[in-house]
């Protein structure tokens, strides 16, 4: 799970006269997936936690690619910077939580854990491919050990797929000899090739913390959602004109059908989930429904429900969810204790109660806390 949230991520970038585009939309769909986890892990919605995972990962690199993009490209990337932004964005919420995991008990400290609280704290835990291990502390902070991983690599993973000029690709397209263009096509063949060969060669027992909790192979979902931001190339093409320009009845009408048909495509994709080879339903069958709902809705010229997603509720809802994810299962396992009711499929006033709490107390970080230590 921008990714968690990515709102610390510059989602706005300069045009021509130094106006800026926001990604509004993207911000709205942020704060629904956080909801389709909270479902998941209450055992209302089973599909929802790898979906959101996988929308989080790839939203998180289509932001970053859009946000830093221009400043890799010229030069002006303040790693340091970068590398502030993110922990102080991350850890001291994690901290937080890993104290609530131990104060309630979830996590009782001993000499045989201390190897697991040194990973966990550290966010090294998701290379141990041991639910475990992994899973250990605040569960959902796994997540944190795959988008840090995602943090290091993107700078190098960005240049190398911006290298890989249009030019290029129009090349091999027409049959043309482009050396290059050639090698970067074969070594993404071969990196794609090698991927879906773990995928159907790790034994079930493993497929979890191999396919689906492994910072390395989770790094395929962040890379195509840089590579996706960087073959639309929105913030390159003057985002205010487009922005000024009235919409017409009948863009407006395709813009309904597609933002439609994309949502459509995901309900497809939730409904046919069960059906699939586990190792496939963790991560790359959700590819698909994510891109299309990238490509649509971080289209300037949204309607209906793109307009939906950009509202400011949909915003503050974004904003949180961040917050929202990392105290949502503890305050799940906390009202259903209190309650003598199973945590992962609890009745409906048990999971009431914890949503209210998870959305007071994300709203109580992200207000007092959070964004004061997100600053830089």
């Amino acid at each position: 799970m921008n990714k968690i949230d990515s709102t610390d991520i510059p989602s706005a970038h300069p045009g021509k006269r130094g106006k800026k585009y926001e990604y509004k939309a993207l911000g709205g769909l942020r704060g629904l997936f956080a909801l389709f986890i909270f479902l998941h892990h209450v055992g209302w919605f089973p599909a929802g936690g790898d979906f959101a995972v996988s929308f989080f990962l790839m939203t998180s690199g289509f932001l970053m690619a859009a946000g830093y993009g221009n400043s890799i490209d010229e030069g002006r990337f303040k790693l340091k910077r970068f590398w502030i932004r993110r922990f102080k964005k991350i850890y001291p919420l994690h901290i937080l939580c890993l104290i609530a995991t131990i104060a309630m008990g979830m996590w009782v400290l001993s000499i045989k854990s201390v190897a697991t609280f040194i990973l966990n704290l550290t966010l090294l835990q998701s290379w141990v491919p041991s639910p475990e291990v992994f899973f250990s502390g605040n569960p959902v902070a796994w997540f944190l050990a795959d988008i840090l991983f995602c943090y290091l690599m993107f700078p190098s993973l960005y240049r190398w797929v911006s290298s890989l000029k249009k030019a290029d690709l129009s090349a091999i397209a027409q049959g043309r000899k482009n050396t290059k263009a050639e090698r970067k096509a074969l070594m993404m063949a071969v990196i794609l090739g090698v991927y879906f060969a773990i995928v159907l060669c790790v034994p079930k027992d493993f497929c979890l913390g191999v396919v689906y909790i492994n910072p390395l192979m989770r790094l395929m979902d962040f890379g195509i959602g840089v590579m996706l931001e960087r073959a639309f190339g929105r913030h390159r093409i003057g985002m205010e004109e487009i922005m000024e320009r009235r919409v017409g009845t009948e863009e407006e009408r395709s813009r309904n059908i597609l933002e439609k048909a994309a949502i459509g495509a995901g309900i497809i994709f939730v409904a046919f989930w069960q059906h699939i080879p586990e190792g496939f339903a963790l991560v790359s069958w959700w590819w698909i429904p994510v891109m299309l709902l990238l490509i649509v809705f971080s289209n300037p010229t949204q309607s209906l429900i793109g307009e939906w997603l950009s509202c400011k509720a949909a915003q503050v809802a974004g904003k949180m969810s961040f917050s929202f994810f990392m105290v949502h299962y503890l305050i799940i396992q906390l009202v259903s204790s209190l309650f003598d009711q199973p945590a992962d499929y609890p009745g409906i006033a048990v999971v009431a109660i914890a949503f209210v709490a998870s959305v007071g107390l994300a709203y109580v970080i992200d207000r007092f806390l959070h964004f004061g230590w997100a600053r830089v």
